[in-house]
C-alpha cells in the first residue's frame, strides 16, 4: 500500500513537470508569436503613418496641381481675351491699310493731275504758215484732259494776222490780234475739242508767220515770271542798249523770246557780281534760255553785230525755276 502510493506520488510529480515543459514551451511559442505580431503591428503603423503622410503630402501636390491648373485656365482664358483683342485690333489695322491704300492711290492720281497741270506741254514748235489774204488756216487741234490756258507765241510779218481759237464741241469762237511779239493767251476746259488756226485779216498781201504753242494748267505759264514784256529796241551799229537788270530769289532760267528785223542782232547776258558775259546770238522765233543763280545780279542787253545798219527788235522775258 505504501509502495504504491509512492509510485503514484512519483507518477503525478513526472505528469506535473510534463505540463509545466509543455506549458513553458507554450507560453515560450505564444510570447514569440506575441511578439512576431507586436513587430509586425509596429511595422504596420509605422507603414501606415507613412502612409498617411505620403498620402498628405500626395494631397497638398494634388492641391497645388489644381491651383496650378486653375491659375493656368485662367492665364489660358487670359490669352484667348488677348488673341481675341489682338485679332480684332489686326482687322482694325487691315481696314485702316486698306484705306490708307486708297488713300494714297487717290492722293498719287491726284499728285500726277497736278504735274500735269503745272507743266507746260509743247503743243507745236517753230511752225511756219504762209497766209493769203481773207482766209484762215488750220494750225492745231486739241482735246485737253485737264482745264488749263493754251499759250501762242511766235512772229508775224503783218499786224493784219489773228489767232482763232474754236471749241468744237460748243461751237464757241474767239479772235486775238497776233503780230511779233505777241503771246496769245486762251482757257480751255477739259473734255472739250479745239481747233487753233492763224489768218490774216488783209484783203489783199500774203503775210507769214512762225508760231509756237504751250499748254499749262496754271495760268503762269508754268510759273513762269514775265521780266519785260514785248519792249521794243532800236538798235544802232556795233552796240549795245540795257534790256532789264535782274537780282532772282531763286536760281532758274530766264527765257528771252520775240522777233529782231536782223540775224545780226544778239542777247548778252552779264553776271554782274561774278563779271561772267555770255552772248546768244538773237533772231525771229528765236527764243533764249540762260541760267541764273540767286543772290547775284544780272544785267541784259540787246546789241547789234552789224557795223553799219541799224535793227530793231522786240523781246519778252520770263523767269522759272525750271
Amino acid at each position: 500500500m505504501g509502495q504504491g502510493h509512492v509510485v503514484l506520488s512519483w507518477v503525478r510529480t513526472i505528469i506535473l513537470l510534463i505540463v509545466v515543459v509543455l506549458f513553458i514551451v507554450f507560453y515560450q511559442q505564444i510570447s514569440s508569436r506575441v511578439n512576431d505580431n507586436t513587430n509586425a503591428i509596429s511595422t504596420l503603423n509605422t507603414q501606415t503613418t507613412s502612409l498617411k503622410s505620403q498620402l498628405s503630402s500626395a494631397s497638398q501636390q494634388l492641391d497645388n496641381f489644381n491651383s496650378q491648373i486653375s491659375a493656368l485656365e485662367k492665364q489660358t482664358s487670359s490669352f484667348t481675351s488677348q488673341i481675341s483683342a489682338l485679332q480684332s485690333q489686326f482687322s482694325s489695322l487691315n481696314t485702316q491699310l486698306t484705306s490708307l491704300q486708297s488713300t494714297v492711290s487717290s492722293l498719287s492720281t491726284q499728285v500726277t493731275t497736278l504735274l500735269s497741270a503745272s507743266s507746260q506741254t509743247t503743243l507745236f514748235s517753230s511752225q511756219a504758215i504762209s497766209q493769203g489774204p481773207g482766209v484762215q488756216t488750220l494750225v492745231y487741234t486739241f482735246a485737253p484732259t485737264y482745264s488749263g490756258y493754251i499759250y501762242i507765241s511766235g512772229s508775224s510779218s503783218s499786224a493784219t494776222g489773228y489767232i482763232m481759237v474754236t471749241n468744237s464741241t460748243s461751237g464757241a469762237s474767239t479772235s486775238y490780234t497776233f503780230g511779233t511779239g505777241t503771246t496769245v493767251t486762251a482757257s480751255l476746259t477739259a473734255g472739250n475739242s479745239y481747233s487753233i488756226y492763224f489768218g490774216n485779216r488783209d484783203a489783199s498781201g500774203t503775210i507769214t508767220a512762225t508760231l509756237t504753242g504751250t499748254y499749262s494748267g496754271s495760268s503762269s505759264t508754268s510759273s513762269r515770271t514775265t521780266l519785260f514784256s514785248s519792249q521794243t529796241i532800236s538798235q544802232g551799229p556795233s552796240a549795245l542798249t540795257l534790256v532789264y537788270t535782274f537780282a532772282p530769289t531763286y536760281s532758274g532760267y530766264i527765257y528771252i523770246s520775240g522777233s529782231s528785223s536782223s540775224a545780226t542782232g544778239y542777247i548778252m547776258v552779264n553776271n554782274s557780281t561774278s563779271g561772267a558775259l555770255t552772248s546768244y546770238t538773237f533772231g525771229t522765233g528765236t527764243t533764249v534760255t540762260a541760267s541764273l543763280t540767286a543772290g547775284n545780279s544780272y544785267s541784259i542787253y540787246f546789241g547789234n553785230r552789224d557795223a553799219s545798219g541799224t535793227i530793231t527788235a522786240t523781246l519778252t522775258g520770263t523767269y522759272s525755276s525750271t
